[in-house]
């Protein structure tokens, strides 16, 4: 049985906030620039990794109550990564906490917009569709359940696929 938790993960430098609207590609799809700095920090790769994969892999907005995860997208983003990744591996305890990061992340997220809701309060809200901030922090909340409950319902099939990925590929 694998821990929830990676137990005693390096501690790395993190974005802390890896979404994919925090890239900027270039014409040719090349990452070329990370945005949004002030959420860097010394944390472990859990945390990184979990809110990529929860915002990368998620099959809608993060307002979409029915939202799910994307298999084949999570996998392209681990093989992604662990190629991005060959010269400097994750450990076996942070490969051990990718799942259970982005489960946390997206549990925590949920929770940061329910409290959102209690508080009318967040930086953003789309008022052409939600009559107050709290209506659309709602739909959030019920999207980041959403999402949770499609990581915990798919757990052995992502895991297989992050088991999978971390595997070196043969080249031709």
């Amino acid at each position: 049985v694998r821990p929830l938790l990676p137990i005693d993960p390096p501690i790395r430098v993190i974005h802390g906030d890896l979404k994919a609207s925090n890239l900027r590609f270039d014409d040719a799809g090349e990452a070329i620039a990370l945005l949004d700095l002030d959420t860097c920090a010394a944390s472990t790769l859990d945390i990184e990794l979990g809110d990529l994969l929860r915002s990368w892999t998620a099959t809608g907005l993060e307002d979409d109550p029915s939202l799910d995860v994307d298999p084949d997208r999570w996998s392209a983003a681990l093989t992604g990564y662990a190629q991005g990744a060959a010269d400097a591996p994750p450990t076996e305890a942070e490969w051990a906490g990718l799942w259970p990061g982005a489960v946390r992340i997206t549990t925590e997220l949920g929770l940061r917009f329910a409290g959102d809701v209690l508080r009318e309060t967040y930086f953003g809200w789309d008022d052409t569709r939600y009559p107050r901030a709290g209506a659309h922090h709602l739909e959030r909340t019920r999207a980041q359940r959403s999402l949770s409950d499609a990581l915990w319902r798919r757990r052995d099939d992502l895991q297989r696929r992050l088991d999978a990925a971390r595997q070196p590929t043969e080249s031709p």
